[in-house]
């Protein structure tokens, strides 16, 4: 029942920090951290209704299984948003890597760790969806006995995101958010010294692809080009 928990959170964190800091690109580094905690929450309490009103997954210990299940996600998605900060989207490629590739199938959700390999149990351990999986049997089922070890393990996973989230953006090396924040701040400037310019520079690639359009149009209209040619360059010049 877990494994069918699991893996959609970690699916979900690495969404999440995508979203955070690649697709909507929030800045500075405070406002990616407030995204993440605000998105983590609400999708925990998703996860929690699904799982136990449609699965049964989760029978006891409703606000501190819904707690793990929000943590599981912001462990997930600071560590990934912090590795896009650092690297760019590369980041996101290796959080997917280590998260769903290597965490999911180490963390023992679909049996026990103690079926794993040792030296794979250990590994999974230490990685946020078997330490989730861990905790959430131990809310969900053990009255939280035995969960202490794994809250601390995401816990940590979840600082060393953010503090890669902070390091990305203030750092004195120059990550990839800190280059994406000056190339933000140069178009700003940009834009702030020369409005017009830049409205002009707007209107001429408009004021182009108009006359592409008209000048396309007008050959089909005189046959000077073939019919199949001429839908194609009319599709063309009009995106």
């Amino acid at each position: 029942m877990l494994s069918s928990v699991l893996l959609p959170l970690t699916i979900c964190g690495i969404i999440m920090a995508a979203l955070v800091g690649l697709i909507v690109g929030f800045r500075p580094a405070w406002r990616q951290i407030m995204a993440l905690a605000v998105v983590s929450a609400i999708a925990g309490l998703g996860a929690f209704l699904i799982a136990q009103a449609f699965l049964g997954a989760l029978p006891h210990e409703y606000l501190a299984t819904w707690a793990g299940l929000a943590l599981t996600v912001l462990a997930i998605g600071a560590t990934s948003a912090g590795l896009i900060a650092l690297a760019g989207p590369v980041g996101l490629g290796l959080g997917a890597v280590l998260m769903i590739f290597i965490g999911n199938p180490f963390s023992g959700a679909s049996s026990a760790p103690q079926l794993l390999p040792p030296a794979v149990d250990h590994i999974g351990q230490w990685l946020p969806p078997g330490a989730a999986a861990n905790l959430l049997r131990s809310t969900a089922y053990f009255g939280g006995h035995g969960a202490s070890g794994h809250l601390w393990v995401l816990i940590l996973w979840s600082v060393i995101g953010m503090a890669a989230i902070v390091a990305g953006h203030h750092a004195p090396i120059r990550f990839a958010a800190s280059r994406a924040q000056e190339r933000a701040r140069d178009q700003a400037g940009d834009q702030a010294r020369d409005p017009a310019r830049a409205e002009r520079v707007a209107c001429s690639g408009q004021n182009a692809r108009t006359a592409a359009a008209w000048l396309t149009a007008t050959e089909c209209v005189t046959h000077l080009v073939p019919s199949r040619t001429c839908s194609r360059k009319l599709v063309g010049s009009a995106t």
